[in-house]
């Protein structure tokens, strides 16, 4: 099961950068439906955006597992090491 949080950054006209967090409930579908939904969030929020001047907003989706929440592909392969070795 993956918690999905949707983390953006928005640029006003004095180039002030906030960033806020929006976390939306826990979703246990596939990674596709995932990426649908974050897509169709990110243009509802474009959507509410588009009347407002000189905002940029970008998104950044990002997944977080509930048991390890980053993926480290050198510390997994030198933990797997050190398991071969014993």
């Amino acid at each position: 099961m993956l918690s999905f949080n949707l983390l953006y950054i928005h640029l006003n006209e004095y180039a002030s950068v906030s960033i806020s967090l929006n976390t939306l409930h826990t979703l246990s579908t596939s990674n596709n439906d995932l990426l649908s939904r974050a897509g169709r969030k990110t243009e509802e929020k474009k959507e509410n955006l588009r009347g407002e001047k000189k905002k940029i907003v970008i998104f950044f989706p990002i997944f977080l597992e509930k048991k390890k929440k980053v993926w480290n592909p050198i510390y997994t392969r030198t933990l797997k090491e050190k398991k071969s070795l014993h």
